[in-house]
């Protein structure tokens, strides 16, 4: 009985050893994890995505490797032949984890650990150093619409501006150029390249799309902006206040403490990294007076309500603040809406020139508010009863 339990053991041992291959590789795993700390030995912090081995040759064998880390955060991709850990684009707060190898052959693994460090990570979408070649979209992100994000378009809005929309799938490409001194911009326009060009008519600041001459532009990393010298003075490439335009201002203006503030410059950025920007918060619009009136007393200065939406008030004239400027073509006055006072700042359109206290007007324009005021700001007339 010994013996037939002795045979009994021999044969499951001769079968183990054949599920094994029939070789001790223990080894040939120290040796693929003694590679892989030379290898990998002065990783430690790990700001972005990098790419691992899936095997590593070994004495004419092949050890296979696998990867998995401890944070939910990060991820491990198989990539054909490799790995690839995916870090997250933004990190908040700085956290240790660990990258686990697991070396594999012949039924055999062994498993080595490397100790990490997942820094603070701020996400930076824009192009300082624009790839040639490369198609971008020029983006502006509007703080005072909501942080609505806003793409140049082939139309000159004014005579001055390039129009905008904030529809990425309907905004063109634009291309860098590396030239002396910084970057020219270009889209295609019917074909044929047609440059981003700044220049200034007497005292106004203008953009146009030129087919044989661009603008230099230059990268200022503090303010995340572009400039650009003209005529010896420096101007910024964006735009400010509640403008939805992409326009150029004094540069002078666009500092760090006022770039996204109320400065918004215009940038390169990829269309890949514009899906991974944060949405902008819901906007909420309001049916009442009373309740538009409200939430705009509650504003900061010269933030908007409800994103910039475009309200539309009718109301009666109690006073002119400031008189019609022929120059540039606006007014100011304020009008008692069911009892509410608004101050509608700059309007225009046909009419704001002849319009007088008592008189009754329809407005429409973005509400917001300033030093106590509750404002239809830059709106429209729409129309007026004489009173």
């Amino acid at each position: 009985m010994k013996k037939l339990l002795a045979l009994i053991l021999a044969v499951i041992c001769c079968l183990g050893m054949v599920a094994c291959g029939g070789e001790d590789h223990s080894k040939t795993l120290d040796d693929a994890i003694s590679m892989l700390n030379m290898n990998y030995k002065d990783m430690n912090r790990t700001p972005a995505d990098y790419q691992l081995v899936g095997s590593i040759p070994v004495s004419g064998k092949t050890v296979k490797v696998t990867w998995t880390v401890s944070n939910s955060a990060i991820k491990v991709v198989k990539d054909g032949k490799f790995y690839t850990i995916d870090v997250p684009d933004v990190n908040d707060t700085e956290a240790a984890y660990v990258l686990k190898a697991t070396v594999s052959i012949g039924g055999q693994k062994k498993t080595k650990e490397f100790n990490l460090t997942l820094p603070v990570i701020i996400f930076d979408p824009y192009e300082s150093e624009p790839a040639e070649n490369t198609a971008f979209k020029l983006m502006l992100t509007q703080g005072t619409l909501g942080g609505k994000n806003l793409f140049a378009t082939h139309t000159i809005s004014g005579g001055k501006y390039y129009a905008s929309t904030d529809d990425v799938n309907a905004a063109p490409d634009f291309f860098a150029e590396k030239v002396e001194g910084g970057y020219k911009f270009y889209t295609m326009i019917d074909g044929a390249k047609s440059y981003v060009l700044a220049y200034l008519e007497g005292t106004s600041k203008r953009l146009k799309y030129d087919a044989a001459e661009g603008t230099v532009w230059y990268y200022k990393e503090d303010c995340k902006a572009w400039f650009t010298m003209i005529t010896g003075g420096e101007y910024c490439f964006g735009t400010y206040s509640s403008y939805d335009t992409f326009c150029i201002s004094d540069g002078s203006y666009m500092k760090p403490e006022t770039s996204g503030t109320t400065q918004f410059p215009a940038n390169l950025i990829t269309k890949e990294n514009v899906a991974k920007l944060q949405p902008a918060d819901e906007v909420v619009i309001y049916d009442t007076i009373a309740e538009i009136y409200d939430e705009a007393a509650k504003l900061a200065d010269n933030a908007l309500l409800s994103g910039g939406h475009k309200y539309t008030l009718t109301g009666t004239i109690t006073s002119i603040d400031t008189p019609y400027d022929d120059g540039y073509g606006n007014v100011t006055v304020t009008i008692d809406v069911e009892g509410k006072a608004f101050q509608c700042f700059r309007l225009k359109g046909d009419g704001a020139d002849t319009i007088k206290v008592g008189d009754t007007i329809t407005v429409e324009g973005p509400v917001s508010a300033y030093k106590g005021k509750v404002q239809v700001n830059q709106g429209d007339l729409k129309s007026v009863t004489a009173a």
